[in-house]
């Protein structure tokens, strides 16, 4: 149980996945995917480590942009398989 929290704890703390920095945010099921536990375990958003969308940027900029930099390893599967 005490992971469980932790999970849900990290969520809260993020600014990212809260939508406190993005117009985007996490909903339920995002939160429930069994991929994005381990990114969220591992730090991958937690405040300290993920950079925000700065303010004038579109969404869908940003978003593609970060993807660049982060891919998830979904798409690196996808691209190895080409």
């Amino acid at each position: 149980m005490g992971r469980v929290m932790d999970y849900f704890n990290r969520i809260e703390d993020s600014d990212f996945l809260t939508g406190r920095a993005t117009d985007w945010r996490a909903d339920m099921p995002w939160i429930m995917g069994p991929k994005n536990f381990a990114k969220v375990m591992n730090g991958r958003y937690d405040n300290s480590t993920r950079l925000t969308k700065p303010s004038g940027i579109p969404s869908d900029f940003f978003h593609k942009a970060m993807a660049e930099i982060w891919p998830d390893e979904e798409d690196k599967n996808d691209e190895e398989k080409v």
